[in-house]
């Protein structure tokens, strides 16, 4: 599975005019599975796993993807890490090409030895170093990581250094402003 390629189908858009069109397929790029990032190429330490979720930051001009919890559906060590790549993108036609990974940030609790991991808690309703990370998010305000979590459901916000969380809010209490004002604002 590891060594499939891995298909990326990133849509090129064209516009006619002044009022834009239908979204069009222009083309998509294959990924080898075997692709590694910074940490190697094995399958739990250094699997370019991502594509839970991909986010472009306007504001930095930045592509993030986000690995899920990893191999194994959840019963598998893995370190749970969001990927920073370069994608060339045709300014005239939309088609995409030169995929690279440039930074691996693995998420951690308490320093680098205390990773965040995608296997599932046992008991279920102690999440302690458990992230099963869906959803990414570069905040405007401050840089940080917002991190959605399908084991909380949780929401953490990570400094993008280091992957130290600053909060996380779980079961609607909000340890942070920012996380507070993001809920307030999707309600």
């Amino acid at each position: 599975m590891f060594r499939q390629a891995k298909v990326v189908a990133l849509v090129g858009l064209l516009c006619a005019g002044a009022v834009a069109a239908a979204p069009l397929f222009v083309n998509g790029l294959a990924i080898p599975g075997d692709t590694g990032d910074q940490y190697g190429i094995t399958a739990n330490d250094g699997r370019a796993g991502f594509f839970s979720d991909l986010y472009y930051d306007p504001i930095r001009g930045q592509w993030w993807g986000l690995s899920d919890r990893g191999p194994g559906g959840g019963t598998l060590s893995y370190d749970t890490r969001v990927q920073r790549f370069t994608i060339d993108i045709d300014p005239i036609t939309g088609a995409i090409s030169n995929f690279q990974i440039v930074e691996t940030i693995k998420f951690t609790n308490g320093g680098p030895s205390r990773t965040m991991n995608g296997k599932a808690p046992d008991p279920s309703n102690v999440l302690g170093r458990a992230l099963d990370p869906e959803g990414f998010v570069v905040s405007p305000k401050n840089g940080h990581f917002l991190v959605s979590d399908e084991y909380g459901p949780s929401l953490y916000e990570f400094n993008r250094k280091a992957g130290e969380p600053f909060a996380a809010a779980q079961g609607g209490t909000y340890a942070s402003a920012e996380i507070a004002d993001l809920v307030a604002a999707v309600r």
